[in-house]
C-alpha cells in the first residue's frame, strides 16, 4: 500500500516505460477489506514540459 497519486516513488513494480508514457503499480492485500488485493496503477507522462499524471485503483475479491 502507499501508491500516491502524485509520484510513483512508493510503487512496488515498474516502472514499464512504452514512448512518452511511463507505468508503475502497487498491489496491496488486506487493505481495503478482508480477503481482497487493492491494485493501483500510475501512468506518468510530460506534456508540453509539465509532468502530467493519471492514476486507477482496482480492488479485487480473494477466493473463498
Amino acid at each position: 500500500a502507499g501508491l500516491n497519486d502524485a509520484t510513483a516513488a512508493t510503487a512496488d513494480y515498474g516502472p514499464i516505460t512504452q514512448g512518452e508514457y511511463t507505468v508503475f503499480w502497487n498491489v496491496a492485500a488486506n487493505h481495503v477489506a478482508t480477503n481482497t488485493k487493492t491494485i493501483t496503477i500510475i501512468v506518468t507522462w510530460a506534456d508540453r514540459g509539465v509532468q502530467r499524471s493519471a492514476s486507477m485503483q482496482h480492488i479485487r475479491a480473494g477466493v473463498i
